[in-house]
């Protein structure tokens, strides 16, 4: 049930173009794997969706025309038997996809570990090649997407200068910071650096009074006297 829920998802040019690099043919299981390579093939030659009816066409008139009669009917049925399956939500479908591709790559590694085992001369650069291969597709999955819808790019600038500066000159001319940001005040010994970032966060109107939660690491002087600079900014 699960595998014929992926096959109908995977029809979707747009799905299939985003999570192709998750799921291979291997993960299938019998017929249903012949009828992914289709699925991939068919992505590749044509731009628009694979309609359901489209399918037993392209896999036994296009991509497969030597097959028996026999080996039709069965395709035909099974096509039927997708046609009938709900979709799943496509989020749920993205961790099922994660599992499956999961087990496939955990099934290989110890087909080529067996062998190994009984005999076969060692190439574990083979296994680490797989392995090495998966993560990057996590690392892909984990990379957050690049929007062109502009109102959302308008709300993701917001959180990138949530914390506004409380010095008149500075917040008008840079904003804020927030997360993702770095800042790094630079300044001769004796110049105020201190001083700065007390009052940016300490101080009326600062990052504190705005509701960051604000962490200090002291090196130089006594951390009490930080604190009690602190408490005196405000």
């Amino acid at each position: 049930m699960i595998e014929k829920q992926m096959i109908r998802l995977m029809l979707n040019k747009k799905f299939y173009t985003q999570y192709k690099g998750t799921l291979s043919p291997t993960v299938f299981a019998g017929d249903i794997s012949s009828l992914y390579e289709t699925i991939q093939k068919s992505h590749e030659k044509y731009e628009d969706d694979i309609k359901i009816d489209e399918l037993y066409s392209l896999h036994t008139a296009i991509f497969n025309p030597a097959l028996t009669r026999a080996a039709k009917e069965k395709f035909s049925e099974l096509i039927e038997d997708i046609r009938e399956v709900q979709e799943p939500n496509k989020e749920i479908a993205k961790d099922i996809m994660r599992i499956l591709s999961d087990r496939d790559l955990a099934q290989r590694i110890a087909v080529e570990a067996t062998e190994i085992f009984n005999g076969k001369e060692a190439n574990f650069a083979e296994i680490t090649g797989m392995i090495d291969k998966r993560k990057v597709i996590v690392d892909e999955d984990k990379a957050p997407a690049v929007t062109n819808n502009i109102n959302e790019v308008l709300d993701l600038l917001g959180m990138t200068t949530k914390w506004k500066f409380n010095i008149p000159m500075l917040r008008d001319n840079v904003g804020g910071i927030g997360g993702g940001n770095l800042m790094i005040s630079f300044a001769r010994p004796e110049t105020g650096k201190t001083a700065f970032w007390i009052s940016l966060c300490s101080g009326p109107e600062g990052f504190a009074q705005q509701g960051a939660k604000i962490h200090a690491f002291i090196n130089e002087e006594p951390a009490i006297r930080t604190q009690m600079r602190a408490i005196c900014c405000y």
